[in-house]
């Protein structure tokens, strides 16, 4: 029964690698770029003409900008991104009409409130999606962590192939 095939990085962490017996296949990054529906840094995305205010188009490109350099915007999100901030620029225009209404106006003011009150819970439930609120930086940055962590245990891994190869030499 012949040998079983060495890994192609084992071989070239030996030296013995012949590339021309190799198939040369395509890298994952160039694969993922192809087939992915993830938006990628350097192309351009426009603010939306729903979006009116000089507020909600500055945050609507920082919220693009921030999931670009994640990597984690698609084109699904951008509707919902846009949704999210309609939902700012309508909560800042029920804060506006409920300073402007006098206190003794109870009952508008309560109608408003209560207006105000929904508009904010949706633009959380949006916000969480989109690392936006803190409860969801906080998981970002735990992920950012356990990644790194991660990172340190493969590289710690990879020093001990490389001090066993070398004590094979």
């Amino acid at each position: 029964m012949p040998n079983p095939k060495l890994p192609t990085e084992l071989k070239r962490l030996k030296g013995s690698l012949n590339v021309t017996r190799e198939k040369q296949n395509q890298s994952a990054d160039v694969f993922i770029a192809k087939t992915s529906v993830i938006i990628q840094e350097d192309e351009r995305i426009s603010v939306p003409k729903t979006i009116t205010t000089k507020m909600g188009k500055k945050f609507y490109k920082q919220v693009v900008e921030n999931l670009k350099v994640l990597h984690v915007l698609s084109r699904v999100d951008l509707t919902q991104i846009e949704t999210m901030t309609r939902y700012l620029e309508r909560i800042r225009e029920l804060d506006e009409m409920i300073q402007s209404i006098p206190i003794a106006d109870v009952d508008n003011l309560s109608k408003y409130s209560a207006i105000y009150d929904r508009m904010t819970t949706r633009f959380d439930t949006l916000a969480s999606k989109y690392y936006i609120s803190p409860s969801a930086r906080v998981q970002l940055k735990l992920g950012e962590l356990n990644a790194i962590k991660t990172a340190q245990d493969i590289k710690k891994n990879d020093n001990a192939i490389n001090n066993l190869l070398n004590n094979r030499r």
